[in-house]
């Protein structure tokens, strides 16, 4: 099965003004500031956080109330991070994302397509067992700071990606449990992590994680993988199975610190 590439031009009109970005590792470049043309700005990834509360984490599927606004970040495919400051879109420094134990986080990733509009339903629909939730999964590994650099590979198209290798979770997961929320209709929870929320077990903590969204993991529901399982990365290349490939060229390098 063929990766779905993700180099997208997002329309300037489709870019939410004021969004600032999340963190990235060493890939941002030294030009942070520098202008950039609306018709240059390739994007393929949404995140939103918002800060909340999970009432209930006992049934498939958690109860979640946002309690504050959201913040809205942006990506590239090749790992470059903006923001927006009126019609500017502007390359952005690598904020650090602080968590408070006072709250839960949801965590919603969106890819949008070239028309500016969201377009998850590949990854979410559940009529082929060879597709769509059957076979995807993001994962989130939180890894000491500073412990991961990027490495050139090679996808399931023979396309050169930038991702990470032998990668060592911490044991504690950085104080953090995460609940995939990810609603369906065949499967109460499809266990994607296009939706999800992050509870604060331990706070006091600074990290980075490494969000990888795979492509083709086989028997995902039997085998009931972790949120932050850390093998997809000790294969000896980036398609070995169970854990199949990486779905797309951007692999998200968070820095996260949480506070009481």
């Amino acid at each position: 099965m063929k990766m779905k590439k993700r180099n997208i031009l997002l329309p300037g009109a489709a870019i939410l003004a004021g969004a600032l970005l999340f963190n990235s590792c060493s890939k941002t470049p030294s030009d942070v500031g520098q202008k950039v043309a609306p018709q240059e700005f390739y994007s393929s990834t949404e995140l939103v956080v918002t800060p909340g509360h999970l009432t209930d984490t006992t049934g498939a599927l958690p109860v979640f109330t946002a309690d504050g606004a959201s913040q809205t970040y942006y990506v590239d495919a090749l790992g470059q991070y903006y923001s927006i400051n009126g019609k500017d879109t502007v390359k952005a420094e690598t904020p650090t994302l602080t968590w408070s134990a006072g709250h839960d986080y949801q965590f919603q990733i969106n890819f949008r397509d070239e028309d500016g509009k969201i377009s998850n339903d590949e990854y979410t629909e559940e009529d082929n067992e060879e597709a769509g939730a059957y076979i995807h999964q993001f994962f989130f590994v939180p890894v000491a700071s500073g412990s991961i650099k990027p490495v050139d590979q090679t996808n399931d198209d023979g396309d050169k990606i930038i991702g990470f290798t032998n990668i060592n979770g911490l044991a504690d997961h950085g104080g953090l449990s995460y609940f995939y929320g990810d609603k369906g209709t065949r499967f109460t929870n499809q266990k994607i992590g296009l939706n999800g929320y992050f509870h604060i077990v331990k706070a006091g903590q600074n990290f980075d994680m490494v969000v990888d969204l795979r492509h083709g993991i086989q028997d995902k529901f039997t085998k009931n993988y972790p949120w932050y399982d850390d093998a997809f990365s000790k294969a000896s290349n980036d398609v070995n199975a169970p854990f199949g490939a990486t779905d797309f060229a951007t692999l998200f390098h968070l820095k996260i610190q949480t506070t009481n």
